[in-house]
């Protein structure tokens, strides 16, 4: 139980350098509210969310 966790974490924090390192603090942010969006079973929140972020990496290779 404890392993999987440590492993989580250290998946959601590499996720987060690579994110916060091509798009910013904004994609970190966009990220997150995709997660909690998520978790909290709001389709709403998730998919606008999740929209957006593409929106910005799109923005970012520019």
């Amino acid at each position: 139980m404890v392993s999987v966790q440590l492993v989580e974490a250290a998946i959601q924090f590499g996720v987060t350098e690579l994110v916060q390192r091509e798009t910013g603090l904004v994609g970190v942010l966009l990220l997150s509210l995709a997660a909690v969006g998520i978790r909290a079973r709001r389709t709403a929140l998730t998919g606008s969310a999740a929209a957006m972020f593409f929106f910005v990496v799109l923005m970012a290779q520019a």
